[in-house]
This record gives structure tokens, sequence and C-alpha cells, in this order.
């Protein structure tokens, strides 16, 4: 089912969402003498009362909205099944606005060309006429998961890897990437992995995992050769790992000479057969490869098993990190955590840092890296590797 955008022929709602009153004022001004009809809001909460009661045909979205930004707006717009387009405007950087912008389509919303500020009234006009970028997934039965021909995606190369950046709590530099897979499907835009994805112990598992391996060292080669190599980290399920050809095609893939990367194994995968994880783990120990426990705490496996292995790293899942800051049992968990990577020499990860406060906390609890939206989203290996380039040149967290 295609995406039409409304008909231009009749008067359409549009909403402006800015917390500033004059440039909200003047994208109204721009709107109306298009012929359409502008309303405009300050704050994210009556805007999205409005959406719910009065949907409008457009949506012009600034990306900083004081206490709010538009990636909550944008998980709003889609738990409202929002239907009508979407466009995005602000001062922050182009890169900045193409990551808000993938957010969107990831959500399924019809998403128009973006906008920097300052623009021009006919850009504006121009925007508003365009056609979506993608098929918003409201299009589909409610609730209902994609139908995707996996095979087809492998095929025809519609799987692609995301990278959020890892950051040195010390440096407050990036340290490192997390492969997260994609798919960019033709016709419903980019779709996250938990609408793609089969069920675990499934035969398709392979070849995706086969395909997260050979990108991401393909990028780590990029990177190398580009002089600004880093770790990379992929998430690979222990089925994949711990079958017999595992070693040989990491020795296929892996660049010569690279020792960044560090795979990433759930706690309850490793649990299951500790035995043959500790093999693997020597094996890729020789080959200057890392392994680090996903989402730690969540599967409450045996400690001691556990740390029978060479591990690099402990990842603390974000359910702990969240509100660690105010939650006073939430904390000794993750100071729990920090104290047991000390006491094996390994590093400590805290993922989904979303607020200044769990910053403070996490760095003071001792954690030594940390992933989140509060430092960056996941975003295409292009913008990677320019936030790497301006982070070696500056010396500053990029992204």
């Amino acid at each position: 089912m295609q995406q039409s955008m409304p008909d231009l022929s009749r008067q359409n709602l549009v909403y402006v969402l800015d917390d500033d009153p004059e440039v909200a004022s003047l994208v109204c001004a721009i709107v109306a003498s298009s012929g359409m009809l502008p309303s405009s809001f300050d704050t994210p909460q009556p805007f999205l009362e409005s959406v719910k009661t009065t949907p409008p045909d457009f949506v012009v979205l600034d990306i900083s909205l004081g206490k709010s930004d538009a990636v909550e707006v944008i998980r709003k717009l889609d738990g409202l099944a929002y239907r009508g387009g979407l466009l995005l405007f602000s001062g922050h950087s182009q890169e900045i606005l193409a990551e808000v912008h993938a957010i969107g389509l990831a959500h399924g919303l019809a998403m128009l060309p973006t906008l920097h500020k300052p623009f021009h009234s006919k850009e504006l006009k121009t925007r508003l006429n365009a056609k979506p970028e993608a098929v918003p997934h409201y299009a589909r039965t409610a609730n209902a998961k994609l139908s995707i021909d996996l095979p087809e995606a492998l095929e025809k190369k519609w799987l692609e890897l995301w990278y959020q950046p890892k950051i040195d709590l010390k440096s407050r530099q990036i340290c490192g990437g997390e492969a997260l897979i994609r798919l960019r499907h033709p016709e419903h835009g980019v779709i996250s992995p938990g609408d793609f994805l089969p069920a675990p112990l499934d035969p398709l598992f392979e070849p995706i995992s086969i395909f997260v391996l050979s990108a991401a060292m393909k990028h780590a080669q990029i990177l190398i050769d580009q002089k600004v190599e880093t770790k990379i980290s992929i998430n690979m399920p222990a089925s994949f790992v711990m079958r017999p050809g595992f070693i040989s095609d990491i020795r296929l893939y892996l660049p010569k000479g690279y020792s960044g990367l560090v795979l990433e194994i759930t706690e309850d995968d490793v649990i299951r057969d500790a035995k043959l994880i500790r093999e693997v783990a020597t094996q890729l120990k020789i080959l200057n490869v890392g392994m680090s426990i996903d989402d730690f705490g969540v599967a409450q496996a045996s400690l001691a098993r556990l740390m029978e292995l060479p591990w690099v790293e402990l990842k603390l899942d974000r359910s702990f990190v969240s509100g660690c800051s105010l939650d006073p049992l939430k904390r000794v968990v993750c100071q729990t955590v920090v104290d047991l990577a000390r006491s094996f020499k390994i590093s400590a990860c805290a993922e989904g840092v979303e607020t200044p406060e769990e910053l403070n906390s996490i760095v003071e609890m001792g954690f030594d890296t940390a992933q989140g939206y509060l430092f960056a989203r996941p975003m295409v290996f292009e913008s990677f590797v320019e936030s790497l380039v301006r982070n070696a040149e500056s010396g500053q967290l990029g992204g």
C-alpha cells in the first residue's frame, strides 16, 4: 500500500511545533501564504493532544524543544499512528537532522525532506509538496509484524549495519562502536531488527550472522585505510558462535593485524554451554578478538560460571542503568557490576545512558565506557566515520 500525501487542492491542516515563538510565527505565515491552515505549539503535550483529536495533514517539527526533543515526539506520533507528513527543521548540523530523520523512518512515519535553519519560504513550501520517503507502518494491520522475506533481503542486499558510538568516560571521546543491524526495505523504509529478525535458533540466523560479521569487518578495513581505526562490537548468537566453522569465519573476515573486534554474547546464551564458550573464547583471544557479556544482570546466571571465561568487558543492561541516579537499588546493582569488573580486571560498560544525571552517576561509580542516546543515537556507517574523524581532530566527542 503506497502512502499518498494530502490533496493540496483543499486547505490542509499544518501543525508547527517549535519552542521559539518567533520562528513558529514565521513558519505559520509561510504555511498560510501557501493556502494551508497553520496551528502553532511551543510544547509537546498540547500538540500531541491535538494530533490525537484532530490529526493534521502535516507536522513541521523542530528538533530541540527545550525540555523535550523531536525523538520523543516521534515516538509519541508513532504510538498515535499519525498518518500525515512529518518535516523536521533545525539549526543543528545536517548530520543530526539526518539521524533524527532516520529515526522517524524507523518508526514508520512519512518523512519529508529535512529543512536546515535559516531557510527561504520557497524551501519550506517545496518540502511540504514533496513525496514522503517511506510508507508508514500504520498502513499495515494494527500491531502486525511486517512480513519480510529474509532470503530476498539477503539476496538483494537490503541489510545494512548502523553504529552507536561507545564513549570512554575518562576522555569523553569515542572509543568504539556497536554494530546494529537494520533492513532498508524499498517500500517500508528502514526497519528495526525487532520487525524482521527470526525467532531464536532459526536457521536464518546463520546467514544473517555471516552478513553482520563480514560487513563489520569490511567497515573495519575502511577505518584502517582511513587511519581512524577503532573497536567494533558485534552481537553474535551463541548458536552461531558455537558452530564448528565459526573460528574459520573469523579468520576469513578479520582484517590482517586488526585487534579491535569484540563479540557481544548475551548472558543467558553463555550459561547454556559455558565449557564450549570457554574454548571458543580462548581461540578468539589467540586472534586478538575479545568477548563481552551483553545485557549483564538479566539472566541472573551464576557469577562463578561466568567469571571462569576470558571476557574483556561486562555490559550492564539498560534496565539497571536507566534511573540509577534516583533509584538506590539500581545504584547498588551498578556499583556491584563495576566492582566485579575491577576484580576481574575487565572493562565495565553502561548501556542506555539517556540523562546527564545518569551520566554523572555512572562516572562516580567508576564505569569505564558507556553507550546511550545522551551521547549519540545509532547512525549509518558514513556518519559514524565522520564522527570518528571529527573526534580525532578535535579531541572531543563527535556525533
